[in-house]
């Protein structure tokens, strides 16, 4: 596991390493996807591509989450499984770009928990000395 839960008031906590930023984010909203199911393989599923922007690194993270939460809640679809593979950091914004595998929610017996929103309380992406660290904090 590159992740860890963090203990937070009435909400959940991720924070991960990464030795890139598409390491970081992919572990993060991998912890983020655990939330709601511990991995299960699934038979019938698609791969989409998963592109989001953001205005800086921390938004582009929350946008992730919210997009995530969007392919649940709105699409019916359950993305168990993502691959980050590229992140542009510009300087009025940034752009991340992915595969995610998909399954319908209704081949899921039920989820563990369930995500109303990322927020933007403690929320950070920064470099370190050996790689990139962040945390998001979700309301559940």
């Amino acid at each position: 596991m590159n992740y860890k839960y963090i203990d937070h008031t009435s909400d959940i906590g991720i924070e991960a390493k990464g030795n890139s930023l598409e390491q970081l984010f992919e572990n993060l909203l991998t912890g983020v996807i655990r939330i709601y199911k511990e991995k299960k393989n699934f038979e019938n599923f698609s791969q989409e591509l998963f592109e989001v922007g953001g205005e800086s690194l921390n938004d582009l993270l929350f946008n992730c989450v919210d997009c995530l939460i969007y392919k649940i809640e709105a699409e019916g679809l359950f993305p168990f499984n993502l691959e980050i593979t590229k992140i542009i950091e510009g300087r009025e914004n940034c752009k991340l770009t992915g595969k995610i595998d998909l399954v319908g929610v209704d081949q899921i017996p039920g989820f563990d928990n369930e995500i109303k929103a990322p927020t933007y309380h403690q929320l950070t992406v920064k470099s370190v000395p050996d790689g990139y660290w962040g945390r998001i904090i979700v309301d559940v």
